[in-house]
């Protein structure tokens, strides 16, 4: 593509010149600009950064001057939550096996009885499950947690296909589910 340019030779530096010339005066213009604006967000950095100072040194100040009778009753209170916190490791999480069965029941099954007995560590499960498959899918998940043991299961049960009533009686150790075993799975 050509350049035409009808202008005198002496005309077309002088347009040449003034275009590198308004450029050159544009681009320093965007670079002031650029530069003031830089200097105004680093202005109010350090304003805030000041603030935070200034703000922070009050809270050191505050902190040296606490009541006596302060201390002592904070004292107190951690050393009971600490006696606590030692008692409730020995007791069982019974909210921690509740979840534990619960989450091993498929959706096609609902339970009609949950018997909990702590004294003798067992668990009777009674319910319908929809169909042969829903019994089967229960079955596996309760052969696959190693926190249960299936101490009667109604095998009979698979003879039916649909709406099958059932009763399971499992086992469990207690020590499974103790507060310090189960605190960090709630």
């Amino acid at each position: 593509m050509y350049d035409f340019n009808l202008l005198p030779k002496k005309q077309q530096k002088q347009t040449l010149r003034w275009i590198i010339k308004t450029q050159l005066n544009n681009g320093l213009i965007f670079l002031n600009i650029l530069f003031l604006v830089g200097a105004g967000f680093l202005f109010l950095a350090n304003i805030n950064l000041q603030n935070i100072v200034n703000l922070s040194q009050p809270i050191k100040n505050t902190m040296t001057d606490v009541d006596p009778d302060l201390v002592q009753n904070m004292q107190t209170v951690n050393q009971r939550l600490s006696a606590l916190a030692d008692i409730q490791k020995t007791h069982q999480n019974y909210l921690s096996l509740l979840l534990q069965i619960t989450e091993l029941i498929p959706a096609d099954v609902s339970l009609s009885s949950l018997n909990i007995a702590y004294e003798t560590s067992n668990i009777t499960i009674s319910g319908k499950a929809d169909s042969r498959d829903a019994m089967k899918n229960f079955q596996y998940a309760l052969e696959k947690d190693q926190r249960f043991t299936i101490v009667d299961f109604p095998y009979d049960a698979f003879t039916q296909t649909k709406n099958i009533t059932f009763s399971i009686a499992l086992s469990f150790t207690p020590e499974d589910f103790l507060v310090s075993n189960s605190s960090n799975q709630l």
